[in-house]
């Protein structure tokens, strides 16, 4: 049988002492990637054209459909606001890929929300 290693101590805040930390340089890394590609799929799935680049600072509200336009964007952009802090500032492994799987997910569901709201709108393009 194997030997136990007695009780596992935690460090303040229930971060295991025995768990290595995820550096902050590649917790950047892996955020700004979710987020280039999210806004890039967006980019090409939502707003097709060239000027759709405009459109991309209403990329949140596309998580809040059920709200007005103005507090969708407000909601979102605080979720995906206070998602990041939490996000960078979580250090172990474990928990920093359980956030970072929560803040994909939730650009899959804001994605498709972005077609539908734009899909209901009906823009008059300059002549």
């Amino acid at each position: 049988m194997p030997e136990s290693t007695g009780p596992v101590e935690r460090a303040q805040g229930g971060v295991r002492r025995d768990e290595p930390e995820m550096p902050l340089r590649t917790r950047l890394a892996y955020w700004a990637t979710a987020w280039a590609i999210a806004l890039a799929l967006t980019w090409l799935i939502v707003f097709p054209a060239p000027m759709g680049v405009v459109f991309l600072p209403q990329f949140a509200a596309g998580l809040f459909i059920f709200l007005p336009s103005g507090p969708a964007m407000a909601a979102g952009w605080a979720t995906y606001l206070l998602l990041t802090v939490v996000l960078l500032r979580s250090r172990t492994r474990a928990r920093y890929r359980m956030l970072l799987v929560v803040l994909c997910v939730l650009f899959a569901v804001n994605i498709p929300g972005c077609k539908h709201m734009v899909s209901n709108t009906h823009f008059q393009t300059p002549l």
